[in-house]
């Protein structure tokens, strides 16, 4: 099914207002070749200076080494779409959690590249490793607690062990005593 040109216009005017999604084609290569206001938002790259640029340079250098960025092309040509939850890179050099898909575009049935959406999930990610971090020392504090409470516990049936041992001895004591007495 193609589009009206107007259809096409309106469809790019409409994705071009979404501040909060960086939505943006990708070339069969992984070329970029268009950059909405929300992905310059998100990325601090004007469309001028990323338009034409390999999409690995929004990857963090170990995912580079692995091979992410042609991988995740990749896994959307054989299946249809990647999921893409990652730490990405700033213009800035700052890193920043995404939540995303790549999927492949098709021209008469023949992939003339990929379509790419994409969210920022940093803070949600930071909330999730504050609430991991709280939770880890929480269980930490409960474990000293139950450490404190063995050595406690321990330390109190000790006393009453003692008690009981020190009440047999003056039992015996005194048994001792009174049949010394009874003797003499």
């Amino acid at each position: 099914m193609s589009m009206h040109p107007d259809h096409i216009r309106s469809l790019w005017s409409l994705v071009q207002t979404l501040q909060e999604f960086a939505v943006f084609l990708l070339g069969e290569d992984g070329r970029i070749l268009t950059w909405n206001a929300g992905a310059e938002v998100m990325f601090g790259y004007g469309g001028d200076e990323i338009i034409g640029r390999h999409i690995s340079i929004l990857y963090i250098p170990e995912d580079l080494a692995k091979g992410e960025p042609n991988r995740e092309l990749q896994t959307a040509r054989e299946r249809g779409r990647a999921s893409d939850d990652r730490w990405l890179v700033k213009k800035s050099g700052n890193r920043i959690w995404v939540a995303g898909v790549t999927v492949p575009v098709h021209e008469h049935e023949i992939l003339s590249g990929f379509g790419k959406i994409i969210r920022d999930q940093t803070s949600s990610r930071e909330n999730e490793e504050r609430i991991n971090n709280l939770n880890i020392a929480l269980q930490s504090k409960v474990d000293e607690l139950e450490e404190f409470e063995q050595v406690a516990v321990g330390r109190e049936l000790r006393m009453i062990d003692l008690k009981r041992e020190n009440e047999r001895l003056r039992m015996k004591i005194s048994h001792l005593e009174s049949s010394m007495e009874k003797r003499t």
